[in-house]
């Protein structure tokens, strides 16, 4: 069985829990909940993921290399697993990471889904869960049979031809504004603070939501807001 997460602290977490010996565990590096993803290849995603999360980088090249070895390995081992194991939660980049799996997994593969949302109260992000909370969530899983991966592979080919910059999971809900931030963000601005604490307050203010936000595309639309570059 080859298991997947979405971030390397969930990877850290899941490998912690018991798990049986001949189990593999990967962890998608990009977020999908961000970016075009129209006509895109591993490369154009890396650009895109380059785009807001640029500033954390010290080494361009080494970055790349890593993410496209990611995706290759990725989807190397879907490719040599009959059985895959999907841990996420309802937070946006693992809900459409999630989706992002299930469209390139063929029909012939057996696909467990493991939404820690369903099983922990107020559960963020898989990798902000307890370990005794992510033990519970290992006891449960959800066999998606063909009706409904096809489904999901269906929800995710809109996503693409809609190819908004930021789509939003809540509530149940898929929202793909690219402005669902700019309320919260222009009265911030108002307020005459900083960049950064503008920043941190949408995080907090989202937080209290129980959902987490990609702190680069946040970076990046301050910005375009203060610049006057909104496309």
């Amino acid at each position: 069985m080859l298991n997947i997460c979405f971030s390397s602290s969930a990877y850290v977490m899941i490998k912690m829990i018991k798990m049986e010996s001949d189990q593999d565990i990967l962890f998608l590096l990009d977020d999908l909940s961000v970016g075009h993803i129209k006509n895109q290849n591993y490369e154009s995603r890396f650009d895109e993921f380059f785009s807001m999360y640029g500033y954390r980088c010290q080494d361009k090249q080494k970055e790349r290399n890593l993410f496209l070895q990611n995706y290759q390995t990725l989807v190397e081992e879907i490719g040599r697993n009959d059985v895959i194991r999907i841990w996420y939660s309802n937070s946006s980049s693992e809900y459409f990471g999630m989706l992002y799996l299930c469209s390139i997994i063929d029909y012939t593969k057996k696909v467990y889904l493991t939404n820690c949302s369903d099983y922990v109260k107020d559960c963020i992000a898989v990798s902000l869960l307890e370990d005794y909370e992510l033990a519970t969530c290992s006891q449960h899983h959800k066999v998606l049979n063909q009706k409904e991966l096809k489904e999901y592979k269906e929800t995710w080919e809109q996503l693409v031809q809609e190819n908004s910059k930021l789509r939003v999971y809540e509530n149940g809900r898929i929202i793909t504004s690219e402005a669902y931030y700019d309320k919260d963000i222009k009265e911030l601005l108002s307020k005459r603070m900083s960049l950064l604490d503008i920043s941190t307050e949408i995080y907090l203010i989202n937080l209290r939501k129980r959902m987490l936000v990609s702190d680069g595309y946040i970076h990046v639309r301050i910005n375009q807001l203060v610049l006057g570059t909104l496309p």
